[in-house]
């Protein structure tokens, strides 16, 4: 049924196919594996761990859109047991917003992934709030200046001294 889905094309592909034996070419779950085999490209595990190794947090990003995208990377760079002390490890040297943050994971014993996960979320929450209250005092230090009701409103035309018609002011 696959290759008639697959059409002469898929055919072809499923003719160059080297089985173990006779029997797995009817093998569906087999063949199925051949066709993805064939068709996903090559990974270069080198580069897939360089991706990984550059990859630092953008401003603005969530530590759980930066975790997010970092297991992503890693899935392809085939870390094994390694992989959650590695996005630790990014998670502390990937961070470009506060140096800070740097130096209070970096002391840490035993840190592990969802610990400094813990912990940037709980510095991330502080920012915000930090960041709320600057604006709250500011506004709330802002001063409108009032105008004297006593001072006489400026117009927009005036009585001319010179000739005593009213004129627009001069620009």
């Amino acid at each position: 049924m696959h290759l008639v889905i697959r059409g002469s094309e898929g055919l072809e592909i499923y003719n160059t196919f080297k089985f173990q034996s006779p029997e797995s070419k009817a093998n569906y779950s087999e063949v199925l594996q051949k066709f993805e085999d064939y068709c996903s490209p090559r990974q270069n595990v080198v580069y897939e761990r360089y991706k990984f190794f550059s990859c630092v947090q953008l401003e603005g990003q969530t530590i759980e859109s930066y975790v997010t995208h970092l297991k992503t990377l890693a899935s392809t760079c085939k870390f094994a047991e390694q992989e959650n002390g590695l996005i630790r490890d990014r998670i502390v040297l990937g961070n470009n917003k506060d140096s800070g943050l740097q130096e209070r994971l970096l002391p840490e014993n035993n840190l592990g992934l969802e610990k400094a996960i813990e912990i940037v979320r709980a510095a991330e929450a502080s920012w915000e709030q930090i960041s709320n209250m600057k604006y709250e005092t500011a506004t709330i230090n802002y001063v409108k200046k009032k105008e004297n009701p006593n001072q006489p409103k400026k117009s927009s035309h005036y009585e001319c001294k010179k000739c005593g018609r009213i004129h627009k002011p001069r620009e």
